[in-house]
């Protein structure tokens, strides 16, 4: 069942543009350098929305490409 919603999934997602909002629960130092400054301003309990591309999913982790800040 699971491999059949990762295919189905990629069918809905994969290259298509996103825009996902959430609260910041944790930050870690692996974030893209591209949009340091955005992230630098990161707090725990933070509101925010970045807008991507599906890019598919390793091991059925979502895989983001070209993330960038909503706003």
């Amino acid at each position: 069942m699971a491999d059949r919603d990762t295919v189905d999934a990629d069918q809905l997602y994969k290259g298509k543009r996103f825009k996902v909002a959430g609260v910041v629960e944790a930050i870690n130092s692996s974030i893209d350098d591209a949009h340091g400054s955005y992230t630098a301003g990161f707090q725990d309990g933070m509101r925010i929305s970045l807008i991507f591309t599906g890019h598919g999913d390793l091991t059925r982790t979502p895989m983001p490409k070209d993330c960038a800040p909503a706003n």
